[in-house]
């Protein structure tokens, strides 16, 4: 088969990643921000609080019982989300502000094998954060979550995923860092790699193509060669 002709055969592929936590590490920002909001009203928010009811939905789903559970009463669990996100946004819009470094080499990798990119966020201002980081450079699109999109768990929402790269599912690799994200995509019928961050590393991320402490600990083209993508 002529080189021509072995591209024209290769399926057409995309990848897909968590924006917010994968690319940004905005976890850790959400949870510093939620403390120090919860402080304010001298209301203690240790780290397993966080773990135990912040990870699986998105704040507008879970903080009417966390504020509630903690008897939290200077604003509403609407006031207290849109000034997470607000100043969650304001984070990542700093000049300081950087793409995570191991994920680079993989947004490379994939735009010189001509894949769709595509980053799923939970931010409304993502768009704008991925201009401020020049995510143009390999062509990214930015998929927001939609209101009514209470988890990530949702494969719905890695389905819309799909559509905005223009790529079946099954020619899709999504990297996550959560295991509700890793069972959205997985009930999607991506393939899925896992990279837990200090928050979700003890989750369960059975199912995974494959689960590692950092991108730089496998070679994307191979990987990528791997799941025949």
């Amino acid at each position: 088969m002529k080189k021509e002709d072995k591209a024209a055969a290769a399926p057409q592929c995309g990848l897909i990643f968590e924006f917010d936590d994968i690319a940004l590490g905005a976890r850790a920002i959400r949870y510093e921000i939620l403390k120090g909001i919860l402080g304010e009203q001298g209301i203690d928010f240790p780290e397993p609080l966080f773990l135990r009811h912040c990870l699986a939905t998105l704040p507008a789903a879970y903080l009417p019982g966390l504020l509630d559970a903690l008897q939290y009463t200077s604003a509403t669990p609407e006031q207290v989300a849109k000034r997470l996100v607000g100043e969650t946004t304001s984070r990542l819009m700093q000049k300081d502000a950087t793409i995570r470094a191991d994920l680079v080499p993989w947004l490379d990798a994939a735009l010189s094998r001509h894949f769709n990119i595509v980053g799923v966020s939970i931010l409304p201002s993502a768009e704008s954060i991925a201009q401020h980081l020049d995510f143009a450079r390999w062509n990214a699109r930015i998929l927001v979550a939609a209101p009514t999109d209470t988890s990530m768990q949702q494969a719905d929402l890695w389905l819309r995923a799909a559509k905005t790269a223009e790529r079946n599912p099954k020619n899709c690799l999504a990297i996550v860092s959560g295991a509700e994200s890793a069972k959205g995509a997985l009930a999607a019928g991506m393939n899925v790699l896992a990279v837990p961050d200090a928050f979700t590393d003890f989750q369960d991320f059975g199912g995974a193509n494959a689960v590692c402490d950092s991108l730089k600990d496998l070679v994307p083209a191979n990987f990528f060669r791997e799941l025949a993508l």
